[in-house]
């Protein structure tokens, strides 16, 4: 073949190339010229180009067919592409923000949050589930959830960096709504709760006046069965009184705002020792104290009295009878960062295989349990309200309860190791 068929040739298989068709290959003769060379190396980069074209198209259907919004960003953060979703959800043609800086997207900016997910951007290469505030284009703000990834050319070089976000409408207005119920639940428990102490107090009240009236009645066998049923109907009404003050604190825990003050571990665990005086066998018990002197704690005084309360009063409920000296001893020694309590028993114990079970709700660690299988829950509530924690330690012969409490208000305090 002439070589003027072969320019004639590579010419075509060029002005193909140029106009698209990547498909389109000129035969190779095989024979030995450098002509025919060319022609061989213009077609395989028509393979070449035709493989990366059908690459690209299949990406760029990934791209537009993805549900949640994509926005590809240039080097300098201005946007260089969008795929439908975000028209779709923010009603922006992708005229409207090519070119345009990625923050004119934004409703609201929080500096620190942005700070913060750029900074994690470019240690890591990618940085998920921030969230932050698109506006639409007739202005509308929508909460969004957005996760980004840096991109990288052929040299590793940085230019550009990938945002997927997600509309989270739906679940933001769905945490709103779980807010407001749980807001009610909580308010209708508290109220509840007090509403009912008035009658409970008054049952209690006139059981205890109509016992002592029953005392002077002359049949001794009347005033024994009525005695009876009236212990039956005290014995109900404070456990109904258990459970309302239990959820008095619970609600307390959950919502309210702490107010602190300065603690004196001494008069705090003396009151409480003396209210728990209708406690069965309470004289059995004896208390032992170890509070270190002059210790200085700030908290707030209900969260501290609900911890030693139910630790106090499980430590009185479950001793063992049949030894001579049962006792509950508590000791309270500072520490750097606040203090450190252990309350200790020389009970019944907690069975092992039911160790990690004591601090769930309505969990009884005994059949000898009578109370309402919320006081280790409403521990565990009070310690984790005031960021401190606290560990269990149990054996038939007794149960040791420690937590440490940090102060709400931080002093410089001298630590003296205890004698």
């Amino acid at each position: 073949m002439s070589q003027l068929n072969e320019i004639e040739r590579i010419n075509r298989l060029l002005l193909q190339l140029a106009s698209g068709n990547f498909s389109y290959r000129e035969e190779v003769l095989h024979e030995n010229n450098h002509l025919e060379g060319i022609i061989t190396g213009i077609n395989m980069l028509a393979e070449e180009l035709e493989s990366s074209t059908v690459s690209h198209d299949y990406l760029n259907s990934i791209f537009k067919g993805v549900v949640d919004m994509l926005v590809v960003l240039n080097s300098d953060n201005t946007i260089r592409q969008i795929n439908e979703a975000v028209t779709k959800e923010l009603g922006y043609s992708p005229e409207d923000l090519i070119g345009q800086p990625f923050v004119s997207l934004f409703s609201e900016i929080d500096p620190i949050a942005l700070h913060t997910s750029n900074e994690s951007l470019y240690e890591k290469g990618v940085c998920y589930n921030v969230e932050a505030t698109f506006k639409t284009k007739e202005g509308k703000s929508i909460p969004v959830s957005f996760s980004s990834s840096l991109l990288y050319n052929n040299d590793q070089h940085i230019n550009g960096t990938l945002y997927i976000a997600k509309n989270i409408s739906k679940l933001k207005k769905v945490e709103r709504d779980l807010k407001v119920i749980n807001h009610e639940l909580k308010t209708f428990v508290y109220k509840a709760s007090h509403d009912l102490k008035g009658p409970i107090a008054s049952i209690l009240g006139l059981t205890n006046v109509a016992g002592l009236e029953i005392e002077d009645a002359a049949d001794g066998e009347i005033r024994g069965i009525a005695k009876e049923y009236l212990g039956l109907i005290q014995d109900s009404a404070s456990m109904m009184n258990s459970i309302l003050l239990n959820l008095i604190d619970i609600t307390y825990l959950k919502q309210a705002r702490m107010k602190i003050e300065p603690i004196d571990f001494e008069d705090l665990i003396r009151s409480i020792y003396n209210s728990l005086r209708f406690v069965k066998e309470f004289q059995k018990v004896e208390l032992r104290l170890n509070i270190q002197p002059e210790i200085q704690f700030h908290s707030d005084i209900k969260v501290v009295k609900s911890i030693l309360q139910n630790l106090l009063e499980n430590g009185l409920k479950y001793h063992r009878n049949e030894i001579r000296e049962p006792w509950v001893a508590i000791d309270v020694q500072q520490t750097k960062a606040g203090v450190f309590l252990q309350v200790k028993d020389n009970g019944i114990g907690i069975p092992k295989e039911v160790q990690g079970q004591i601090f769930e709700m309505f969990f009884r660690a005994s059949n000898k349990s009578a109370g309402t299988g919320l006081g280790l829950y409403i521990v565990k509530n009070a310690v984790e309200q005031i960021n401190g924690n606290i560990q269990l330690f149990s054996q038939p012969s007794g149960t040791t309860f420690k937590i440490d409490l940090p102060s709400l208000i931080r002093t410089e305090v001298e630590i003296h190791p205890s004698a």
